[in-house]
């Protein structure tokens, strides 16, 4: 007990010393995407896309409000938070029910690319922007792999991540762009983002399942090296239920299961929001050697049943 008192009185005496000479200010920190880790126990994060039923963004079909409502009702005992991927046009009625009516928490996605017009990208920007100050989300994203497909140079991107955060009124909003892990070897733009968002797929790097987890584990902790003490989020990562194998990695019911369920833990173990790929099947999708993967993705299918593989968290 004297000892207690001695350091403490020490710690006194110090603190009386400096205060003549106060250090200087840290600098504020960069907005955190929080989210409860009690509620992960019960629900996920995951990607979602209206885009079901025949239905696709590449013909501009026009999503019925019903249609929706629908998803966010089959989504509400099973997910906490939605990443979307667009903010203009029909995806734009999805924001006020999904947030007001259900309380999800919203990180929403501008779509931007190489074969829009600037014109075109800045409605996306702006569109963003007013979501964000007429508070209906939560994390606002600047694009979608945009440097992995090259759409443009990082200089160009991060211009457009700093017009997006100087008119978001809430500065508590971080603003930031979701790319692959490569993207985020350039520390400008890590400098720019208020936190990461990396998509991680082992199933495309034709990983076997029984090692994706561990892959995917890996890849997180080279980005977070890279993030110089923000948070990162592994904005997309999944495993198809059916379709034809990269490589070593095998589609099927059962190692999407295994997938989602080692992720699932690793992420509570670990304290890391993973935002699953994806709600639904969409039908729409060509992806993988013989273009048939990417209607496989879904937790859902295209009807709105929860594949057995995803019993675990529901």
């Amino acid at each position: 007990m004297r000892a207690k008192i001695v350091c403490f009185l020490f710690m006194l005496m110090m603190t009386a010393a400096c205060s003549d000479n106060p250090a200087a200010p840290e600098p504020e920190p960069s907005p955190i995407a929080s989210y409860e880790t009690d509620q992960r126990r019960s629900k996920i994060s995951i990607n979602y896309s209206p885009y079901t039923n025949g239905l696709s963004p590449e013909k501009n079909s026009p999503i019925p409000l019903t249609l929706v409502e629908g998803h966010l009702e089959l989504l509400d005992p099973y997910a906490s938070a939605l990443r979307l991927f667009g903010v203009t046009g029909e995806l734009e009625k999805i924001y006020q029910p999904a947030k007001e009516k259900y309380g999800f928490r919203i990180i929403a996605g501008c779509w931007i690319d190489k074969y829009m017009q600037e014109s075109s990208i800045y409605k996306e920007l702006d569109a963003l922007i007013k979501l964000a100050n007429d508070g209906w989300i939560d994390v606002a994203v600047v694009g979608s792999e945009t440097l992995y497909r090259g759409d443009f140079p990082v200089e160009k991107l991060i211009e457009y991540i700093q017009y997006v955060r100087e008119r978001i009124d809430d500065k508590a909003i971080p603003v930031t762009t979701s790319d692959t892990a490569q993207a985020w070897n350039n520390p400008e733009l890590v400098a720019v983002c208020d936190v990461i968002l990396v998509t991680i797929y082992p199933f495309f790097s034709e990983i076997p399942v029984e090692n994706a987890a561990g892959a995917m584990a890996d890849t997180y902790e080279d980005v977070k090296v890279k993030a110089n003490g923000k948070q990162v989020i592994i904005s997309e990562t999944g495993w198809p239920t059916a379709g034809s194998p990269e490589g070593a990695a095998i589609p099927s019911m059962e190692n999407a299961r295994r997938y989602f369920e080692d992720v699932y833990i690793w992420s509570l173990a670990e304290d890391v929001e993973v935002i699953f790929f994806s709600a639904f099947d969409e039908g729409w999708k060509n992806e993988g050697r013989k273009g048939d993967i990417g209607i496989h993705w879904g937790h859902f299918t295209a009807d709105g049943r929860l594949k057995e593989a995803y019993l675990t968290i529901h």
